[in-house]
């Protein structure tokens, strides 16, 4: 075979596999960005889900007659809405502590929910259930943050 068809061949066969290395790791690289997108933005539904609940124990609830549990539980629905929606987009070796996390949220520990944040009346204990649930809220949204 003259020299010339073997150049050739062998810049056909450069180049195919140029094109096929190209592809695979575009590809790739796609799949990845595609998913770096839906992360960021259940990231963005998830802070949002709570940003109601988080202005009301920041601002609102100092001189508001609702206790902490009872607002808490009128955003139920709300939240854990997103907590699934959300829970399905995060990575798999993520989720038991992100699940540890909601339990801290809903006060599971006692079997019920909210309740751990308190029911009194008395300014020092409303005071403190707000500032368990906001530091409860931040280790869910820890999880969102890309």
């Amino acid at each position: 075979m003259p020299e010339y068809v073997i150049g050739a061949l062998i810049g056909v066969g450069g180049t195919l596999l140029g094109i096929l290395f190209g592809s695979i790791i575009s590809y790739k690289y796609s799949i990845d960005l595609i998913k770096k997108s839906e992360f960021i933005k259940a990231c963005a539904e998830f802070n949002i889900a709570f940003s109601d609940i988080i202005h009301w124990l920041k601002y609102d609830a100092v001189g508001d007659s609702i206790h902490t549990p009872a607002k808490l539980k009128e955003f139920h629905k709300r939240h854990t809405d997103a907590i699934h929606r959300f829970k399905a987009i995060l990575p798999e070796k993520r989720r038991n502590d992100f699940n540890i996390a909601c339990e801290n949220f809903y006060n599971k520990k006692d079997n019920h929910y909210y309740s751990g944040y308190g029911n009194l009346d008395t300014s020092p204990e409303r005071k403190e259930s707000r500032e368990l649930a906001l530091k409860n809220i931040n280790e869910l949204l820890e999880f969102a943050k890309y």
